[in-house]
């Protein structure tokens, strides 16, 4: 089940009071919370249980001009080359996920329900300092009120969820939309050595995972990127 999302439409208010201070301790025990990520290449894996070529390598390395930026997965990830070594069609809408949630309920019999996807994206802006786009508060509220839903569905509909993964933990090769958007909780600087750097929302999420809360971006995380210093500016060619 995946509702990744592009656009920020205005969203339903979070049915519950206490919903900007949900933790992951308010869910049923058990319930299970994950970040995925986009691992497609296995060093190795290529010829294994006879792989061969499969519909991801067909799509990102054959199909260039389906792909809104030219790229492929091999930037990120290089495992074929070194063997030996923001989507327009997506919207916001937290209460439908309460929706979904039910109707499932109803139509498949009561099933147990694993969350596998869901996240918030934004465009891919290279022109601006890094340490601007670490600032992710809309991505931080998106999966508060789509939690707060989901508690909801569980308390009074009684469905039966359980677990969420966010989508997620890095920045990475998003299909049609190649590296044009990001929905990483970590921002990936492709231009400069795929340095990483913790968004305010991987920030959020740790505290969520964890009863005591945990201090914010640590400052010498951004005190490496300079003001003036933009994405690109290395020009390290890919």
């Amino acid at each position: 089940m995946a509702t990744n999302v592009e656009k920020w439409a205005p969203g339903d208010p979070v049915p519950y009071n206490y919903g900007k201070d949900l933790t992951r301790h308010d869910f049923p025990e058990g319930f299970l919370f994950g970040g995925a990520t986009s691992s497609y290449q296995v060093e190795g894996a290529y010829d294994k249980d006879r792989r061969g070529i499969c519909n991801w390598d067909d799509w990102s390395l054959m199909r260039p001009g389906k792909v809104a930026d030219g790229g492929n997965g091999t930037l990120a990830i290089d495992h074929y080359n070194r063997v030996k070594a923001g989507s327009e069609w997506l919207y916001i809408v937290p209460i439908g996920i309460y929706d979904l949630l039910t109707y499932a309920k109803r139509k498949y019999n009561d099933p147990a329900i694993y969350i596998t996807e869901n996240g918030a994206s934004e465009k891919n802006v290279k022109n601006l300092p890094v340490h601007l786009l670490l600032n992710d508060d809309y991505r931080i509220k998106y999966h508060q009120q789509h939690l707060a839903y989901i508690k909801l569905a569980i308390d009074t509909a009684k469905v039966n969820v359980k677990g969420y993964v966010v989508w997620s933990i890095l920045d990475n090769y998003e299909w049609a939309a190649g590296y044009t958007v990001r929905f990483g909780m970590y921002f990936v600087d492709y231009l400069n050595g795929l340095n990483r750097y913790p968004k305010k929302s991987a920030i959020w999420y740790m505290n969520f995972l964890n009863k005591k809360k945990l201090p914010g971006p640590k400052d010498r995380e951004v005190e490496e990127i300079s003001e003036n210093e933009t994405q690109g500016k290395k020009k390290r060619k890919y």
